[in-house]
């Protein structure tokens, strides 16, 4: 008895562009292309999950080509914020779409994640001496 193959449980994956993933540990930065869903999730994930190996205290993701298609993609970019601080790092996005950063801001992550200063990292990738927020001695106290 032959069945038929099962229809997608994502209509709009079906011809779709799929998810690619690149992962510079040097420079700490994850570039994703593509539609986060619930089928790519694990993905980029994975890919996330290589960042650790990496030395960097900021870890960047260039989502210029990435869309997200559902919570569950979105839902992955929160949990990576989580990975990065549980392990004392610092994730930025780069390239969010404006539908990217309205999610985020109903999420209330966009300020976690979105950095739009173009010093807000060094060259060789690593996190600014001082938070933009606070100044080097803005407060007083010695560093």
């Amino acid at each position: 008895m032959a069945t038929s193959p099962r229809p997608s449980a994502d209509p709009a994956d079906d011809g779709g562009p799929g998810f690619l993933a690149r992962v510079d540990l040097v420079r700490g930065r994850l570039t994703a292309v593509g539609r986060l869903h619930r089928g790519t999730a694990h993905l980029f994930h994975d890919a996330v999950s290589t960042l650790v190996l990496s030395a960097r205290k900021l870890w960047t993701i260039d989502v210029s080509d990435m869309t997200v298609g559902d919570n569950v993609g979105l839902r992955s970019i929160g949990n990576a914020y989580r990975r990065a601080v549980r392990l004392n790092r610092r994730l930025t996005l780069l390239g969010a779409s404006p539908a990217l950063r309205q999610a985020l801001v109903r999420r209330r992550l966009d300020h976690h994640v979105i950095d739009i200063s173009p010093d807000s990292a060094t060259d060789d990738g690593s996190t600014p001496s001082a938070p933009r927020d606070h100044p080097e001695g803005a407060d007083g106290a010695d560093r």
